[in-house]
């Protein structure tokens, strides 16, 4: 993970990379998807940061079964941690329109960001 430790170097092949992987059968390689994605959100660029939450929007309308239980989850993670105006802006839009319609994941991010 190296790789994403230096800022905005590699953005253009970690992108692509993230965006190849296989985030929606359950095993134990999909795990290490989900904590590279998440890894990217917590260290990456700026571009990297965006392109992550892209990503898991379109995770999202691809109606990947149990986005609930870890999407939800990268979000709330982001919104906590992050001081950057456009990408807290970029977090709400994502969080805007994978709670809109969706009462579980409106549930989940309820419970998981109290502070509303």
């Amino acid at each position: 993970m190296a790789y994403v430790d230096v800022q905005g170097t590699r953005d253009h092949i970690l992108i692509v990379l993230l965006f190849c992987l296989d985030y929606g059968k359950v095993s134990s390689e999909i795990g290490r998807c989900r904590e590279f994605l998440q890894y990217c959100l917590e260290n990456g660029s700026r571009d990297l940061i965006k392109a992550g939450l892209e990503l898991l929007r379109l995770l999202y309308r691809s109606e990947l079964q149990d986005f609930s239980s870890w999407g939800i989850d990268l979000l709330v993670t982001k919104l906590s941690i992050s001081k950057d105006e456009e990408i807290l802006s970029k977090v709400l839009d994502v969080i805007e329109e994978v709670t809109q319609e969706d009462q579980e994941n409106m549930e989940m991010f309820l419970e998981k960001w109290p502070k509303l």
